[in-house]
């Protein structure tokens, strides 16, 4: 439709200001519809769901697979376009619209079960919910061009800035589309020395599975309408806020979740993990225990890493090594001399240590949509908009053994 088409069907003549203004207004929603049609012919034209921002690393490659999927300025103006969708939506109570909106209904003709039910709706690719500097549309190093795969390197960038277990090394698995059977063997294949004729005795392995399904992680936020007229650009607020909360639900899952009412079974309530007794005082010895039992189950050794609540490591800094020392159980960034890391989804007075590249986080569905959903009556009555966001994921431990917890307090 073009503006004259659009004049002639108006009721009444306008006045030269309101043609002025109308004008303006026509000719910004014509832009976010073209937008929006660009949008979804460029992701349809990929096939399946990959990146929307470019791996950082992206080189080209022999085979003519490499394409952009959003343009350098698209990429920088996604968590804006998600913030103003939502108030949009909320506010105004419009459908979703431009650029969210056209990556919105993708993700939802790829994953129509995670289609929303009504138009307060929006599902939004996990991996776009961290601020990334803008990257350079024509420069394949500088993630412009998009490389046929997955996004699993993505998400695991976008969560090791908000997981402590994923910087620890825990394995990030992603697109999945049913429920997941990872194999391992509990005991291995027995080799052995023999001299010249000498019959080999028969060792059979045995296995078992970490299986995961998906369960759903909900987060809920509240968003009062006066913060918003006073500092209208929240975008980056909103978008890291919902990573945080994706990164310590994980965690707080992977590390002491009870196995029930939906949750995963963490770190601390499982049976086969070694255990570390303190009695009392925590000592060199006891740090080092830790070392030897996870290394005595045959975890990778450069892989183990400890992992604590902050009270620990503030106790830990003040503990000497030995009587007379300079050096203490925890320095600087290292425990034990080991890579350490610290959560306040760690049980309070608790530190662990294992091989974490043994700790899987997977999600679902392609792109790994969170599923946004914006409530604006509920608490209009206070001046606030609620926003409830979910995701299908999971965490699972394929080998116990390559991990030692602290049983009790470690700040005696």
């Amino acid at each position: 439709m073009t503006w004259f088409e659009f004049k002639s069907g108006l009721r009444r003549q306008l006045s030269e200001e309101e043609e002025i203004e109308l004008k303006a207004l026509f000719e910004a929603v014509i832009d976010m519809s073209d937008e929006y049609e660009a949008c979804i012919a460029r992701l349809r034209a990929t096939g399946r769901f990959k990146s929307i921002f470019g791996a950082p690393n992206a080189r080209p490659t022999n085979m003519n697979t490499i394409e952009a999927v959003l343009s350098a300025k698209e990429r920088r103006e996604f968590p804006g376009s998600v913030y103003k969708t939502i108030l949009s939506m909320a506010l105004d109570h419009r459908k979703p619209s431009g650029l969210a909106a056209a990556i919105s209904d993708y993700l939802s003709d790829k994953n129509p079960d995670l289609r929303g039910s009504h138009e307060n709706s929006l599902l939004v690719p996990l991996e776009a919910l961290s601020a990334r500097k803008a990257q350079i549309v024509g420069t394949a190093t500088a993630g412009g061009y998009l490389v046929s795969g997955d996004i699993s390197s993505e998400i695991e960038k976008m969560l090791r800035g908000a997981s402590v277990c994923v910087r620890a090394g825990a394995r990030v698995l992603n697109n999945l589309r049913s429920d997941l059977r990872i194999g391992r063997e509990t005991q291995e294949v027995t080799f052995e020395w023999l001299s010249e004729l000498e019959s080999v005795d028969e060792s059979s392995p045995t296995y078992g599975v970490c299986h995961l399904s998906p369960r759903r992680i909900s987060g809920f936020t509240s968003m009062s309408t006066q913060l918003n007229a006073q500092a209208p650009d929240l975008s980056s607020f909103v978008t890291d806020s919902l990573a945080r909360g994706v990164g310590a639900a994980f965690d707080k899952a992977a590390l002491q979740g009870t196995g029930v009412a939906g949750e995963p079974l963490g770190l601390f309530s499982r049976d086969s993990v070694k255990n570390v007794v303190f009695g009392g005082g925590a000592t060199w010895a006891k740090a080092i225990s830790f070392e030897a039992q996870t290394s005595g189950a045959n975890a990778v050794d450069e892989s183990i890493v400890f992992v604590a609540n902050p009270n620990v490591r503030e106790k830990w800094r003040n503990l000497q090594r030995f009587s007379g020392s300079s050096t203490t159980l925890w320095q600087g960034n290292e425990c034990a001399d080991r890579p350490a890391f610290v959560t306040t989804n760690c049980p309070s007075t608790s530190i662990c240590s294992g091989d974490f590249s043994r700790m899987v986080l997977a999600t679902w569905g392609e792109g790994t949509p969170v599923q946004i959903i914006v409530d604006p009556y509920t608490s209009a009555k206070g001046g606030k908009l609620e926003v409830v966001a979910n995701l299908m994921a999971d965490i699972g431990i394929v080998r116990e053994e390559v991990f030692a917890i602290g049983t009790d307090s470690a700040i005696q």
